[in-house]
C-alpha cells in the first residue's frame, strides 16, 4: 500500500478496508499516515492487524529495469517471539541486508 500511486491508494480506500483484527488500521487518514512513516523509514512493521498474535516485517525490493515497480522481502511470525525491539531490529537487518544483495544481483544482470 505505502508504494502505491496516490491514485492506487485512493481508489482503494473508496472501496472500503475490512477489519481482520482489532489492531487493523481500516480509516483511510490514519492508513495515510502508516504509509508516510513506511516510505520515510523503508520498512514496515505489523503486529496483531491482518493475524491476532502474528508479527511481520517487511523491506521494498525495488527492480530498476522494471519501471520501479516495487516488489517485497518479509517475514512473518508469532509476536511472542519477536517481542523487543532488539529481536525486531536483527530480523529487519536481516531481511536489509538480502534485499540490498537480490538488489545488487539484479543490477549485474
Amino acid at each position: 500500500y505505502a508504494y502505491m500511486s496516490e491514485e492506487e491508494r485512493r481508489l482503494l480506500a473508496e472501496q472500503g478496508f475490512e477489519a481482520f483484527t482489532r489492531n487493523m488500521i481500516t480509516d483511510h487518514a490514519s492508513l495515510e499516515k502508516e504509509a508516510e512513516k513506511i516510505r520515510e523509514q523503508g520498512w514496515a512493521v505489523t503486529k496483531g492487524q491482518k493475524t491476532q498474535g502474528g508479527l511481520a516485517i517487511a523491506v521494498p525490493l525495488a527492480d530498476q529495469s522494471s519501471a520501479g515497480d516495487v516488489a517485497a522481502l518479509g517475514l512473518f511470525g508469532p509476536q511472542v517471539r519477536c517481542e523487543t525491539d532488539r529481536e525486531q531490529q536483527r530480523w529487519l537487518d536481516a531481511l536489509l541486508e538480502t534485499a540490498d544483495a537480490i538488489a545488487a544481483t539484479l543490477r549485474s544482470h
